[in-house]
């Protein structure tokens, strides 16, 4: 509001750490189906779980959806349950957790809500999701439309990095709004890579 440029990376999300989808229910169970009949999204290789479920609610935060984590029995090892109900709880669910089974499934429930919610989930631990999208993989806050939000791009050949989020956002604006270099060297680092080392490019520039 004051004419600062707030310069943000975009996230490094876009390479299967991010999914997004519409709520799908066919068969009325309160449990999301991801694809066809598919209710689980199946998470793979790894032990170490941290995952971030937000849906579009942001202005009401009255639509109440929980996640569960369940092992290849059935068994479940965990969820977040916050509840929605338009007060301070914003719309989202948050699972971390580690020594964990090297195979671990997602659910998403309904447990008070219309049903037209659509999701993002990042999967920040050490797993292989079964599904996911590099569309709305940028990451808050770089969705805000006052931001300048830098993707990655090599700085030997200005190849748009794959793992560089990409969007649009929520309500269909383009972003991000540029791309700068990474895969440089610093004092700090021998060489620095993803949007973190893109944005303060785009910062200097600026400046």
């Amino acid at each position: 509001d004051n004419g600062t440029l707030w310069v943000n990376s975009a996230g490094n999300y876009a390479d299967s750490q991010h999914w997004n989808g519409t709520w799908n229910d066919p068969d009325g169970d309160d449990f999301m189906e991801f694809d066809g009949g598919d209710e689980n999204l199946t998470l793979t290789g790894g032990s170490q779980a941290d995952i971030w479920l937000n849906w579009d609610d942001w202005a009401e935060k009255n639509d109440d959806y929980d996640l569960h984590v369940y092992n290849d029995s059935g068994g479940r090892i965990g969820n977040s349950t916050d509840v929605q109900n338009g007060s301070s709880a914003n719309p989202g669910e948050h699972y971390a957790d580690e020594d964990l089974p090297s195979t671990i499934h997602l659910r998403i429930e309904r447990v008070d809500a219309t049903g037209e919610a659509d999701f993002d989930i990042w999967f920040l631990g050490n797993y292989e999701p079964e599904y996911w999208t590099a569309e709305r993989s940028v990451v808050n806050p770089a969705v805000g439309p006052n931001v300048t939000t830098t993707g990655a791009v090599y700085y030997d050949t200005l190849a748009l990095r794959r793992f560089s989020s990409r969007g649009p956002t929520i309500d269909g604006r383009i972003k991000p709004d540029l791309t700068a270099p990474d895969g440089v060297s610093t004092s700090t680092y021998n060489t620095f890579s993803g949007t973190s080392a893109a944005a303060p490019h785009a910062g200097g520039v600026a400046a």
